[in-house]
């Protein structure tokens, strides 16, 4: 099954190790949702309109490890979207006060500038 990352779990990010034997897909993005900035971490939330977020798409064994790191289902909910051709899971907020990723791409406050190069 595949799953949608738009924040901690991105490559070279502080929870990435968290997706340790997921095989990375590509980068994409999903729309339909405003990136909200909880400062360790971001949230998406649903909107209406064309706004997108930025992340990246994994294959994964089973969502466990997700569910227990995003707090599912008592934090985080979380739906089948479509993302670029297929469809993933994202996980979301159903609203948030924090203020909007204007660019729809979160930076790590953990990881340098927030920004990393993968090969």
């Amino acid at each position: 099954m595949k799953v949608f990352v738009y924040g901690s779990l991105k490559r070279g990010f502080h929870n990435n190790p968290v997706l340790d034997g997921a095989r990375f897909v590509r980068t994409d993005k999903v729309r339909g949702y405003l990136l909200h900035d909880l400062g360790a971490y971001p949230a998406a939330v649903p909107c209406i309109g064309d706004s997108e977020i930025h992340g990246e798409l994994y294959e994964v064994d089973n969502l466990v490890r997700l569910d227990s790191l995003e707090g599912y289902p008592e934090f985080y909910d979380r739906q089948r979207k479509l993302v670029g051709g297929c469809f993933a899971w994202v996980y979301f907020l159903s609203e948030s006060s924090a203020p909007v990723v204007a660019d729809g791409v979160w930076r790590d406050p953990f990881v340098g500038n927030g920004e990393c190069e993968v090969a």
